[in-house]
């Protein structure tokens, strides 16, 4: 068994070496072989291990810039005294300790970062926002630096009842020197007409190990939009599953991606539609410059008897360098009768016209081209109809594009 499987799998949290953690050591990592981690192998990293995460020492000064209310974890640990919830009582209830995610049955190789999070009993938090409420909550996942190399296993709901609204913004905020193997699990339930605007700013340290898995479940004429913005880390994936179980459901699912260096960045997007007249929208964007590398998945499936349903994906990207790769993976699968669905998929460089045209006006070609650059990331975030949400959007895709002097 590799020294990171063997790692990750260490029992904590009181529990004896359970049989769903064996048969995740017996069936060791993924490899190429597995479709799922085809285009994110982990072999390059098996001699590597991680401790268990203890509670880090957070200076308040770390989340001085995000308004309350918040909840914030630092190395998978709640920080009580830097949360803060004053004003939400009467609009949601919370919750925070070990937690059980039903949202499979059975061990299955290509999902064995959720059943490990699944199986060590997993701290995290349960916010549930009530029927008719409108709420709104920043959610805060650092990486503080440790000593040592920890790693850290979390599960996390969301439940907008009936008719409730809420507003989430999500930030993953890395330390200069974190090094970490962060596993964080997230589901989210939509009740019949409720509304969740999802932002997503993914900006750890450039040599975490971030894995992210996402499950949203929506009913009938429920809304979930949401933005994922991925900067950060040494290799991140993230795996969003949305099923549209309810008649009328709607997803808006769309992302920008930046990556330099030797970044890799995979988003594997499965859209399910269940339910009569249901409607996704996937639009993704992805810049990579250096040598780094930037995957998009696109799976869409209409399962019989979701007539009426209608389904897109687009995916733009830009190289910036020779040395960069892009992949997009558009999937299509479609069971029922009465359906609209349709791809897209482009990789290019920057338009040289557009590139031209601005140095005609006398801007330097560098300032030229993040002009461009920032323009094309943009295209995405000007979709959010909420000033505060496209704000933090627009600050968080800014600060990425000086940082990585793309």
């Amino acid at each position: 068994m590799s020294a990171l499987l063997e790692s990750l799998t260490v029992p904590h949290n009181g529990l004896s070496a359970e049989t769903r953690l064996q048969a995740i050591c017996n069936a060791g990592l993924p490899g190429r072989s597995e479709e799922a981690w085809r285009t994110t192998s982990l072999r390059a990293y098996e001699r590597r291990s991680f401790g268990i995460a203890e509670m880090p020492t957070v200076a308040p000064s770390r989340v001085a810039d995000i308004p309350s209310p918040r909840v914030v974890f630092a190395n998978g640990h709640y920080v009580p005294e830097l949360s803060d919830l004053q004003g939400s009582e009467n609009l949601l209830s919370i919750a925070v300790g070990p937690s059980k995610i039903a949202y499979q049955t059975s061990f299955t190789a290509d999902r064995f970062l959720e059943e490990i999070a699944e199986s060590q009993n997993s701290a995290g938090v349960s916010i549930t926002v009530l029927a008719g409420a409108h709420a709104r909550i920043n959610w805060v996942n650092l990486s503080i630096a440790t000593s040592a190399d920890v790693a850290w296993h979390s599960q996390h709901h969301v439940h907008v009842m009936e008719g409730a609204t809420l507003m989430l913004i999500e930030h993953h905020v890395g330390d200069a020197d974190a090094t970490h193997f962060a596993n964080l699990v997230c589901t989210l339930r939509l009740d019949a007409h409720a509304r969740c605007e999802h932002l997503r700013i993914q900006n750890h340290d450039a040599k975490m190990l971030s894995f992210c898995s996402s499950f949203a479940s929506l009913e009938s004429n429920a809304h979930y939009r949401r933005l994922d913005l991925e900067f950060g880390a040494a290799v991140s994936r993230h795996v969003i599953d949305v099923d549209l179980r309810g008649e009328g459901a709607v997803c808006e699912a769309h992302g920008v991606a930046v990556a330099s260096d030797k970044q890799h960045i995979d988003t594997r997007l499965n859209v399910s539609h269940i339910g009569k007249n249901a409607r996704c929208d996937l639009r993704w964007r992805g810049i990579a410059n250096d040598r780094a590398r930037i995957i998009t998945h696109g799976g869409i499936r209409i399962r019989h008897g979701a007539d009426g349903s209608d389904a897109a994906f687009n995916s733009r990207n830009i190289l910036l360098s020779n040395g960069a790769t892009i992949e997009s993976q558009p999937v299509l699968e479609i069971h029922a009768d009465e359906v609209k669905a349709a791809h897209g998929s482009t990789v290019g460089q920057l338009d040289p016209l557009a590139l031209f045209y601005l140095r005609t006006r006398g801007i330097p070609e560098q300032k030229a081209r993040a002009i461009l650059t920032r323009a094309f990331g943009n295209e995405v975030i000007d979709l959010i109809e909420d000033s505060e949400l496209a704000k933090a959007a627009n600050a968080a895709l800014a600060v990425a594009m000086r940082d990585k002097t793309v």
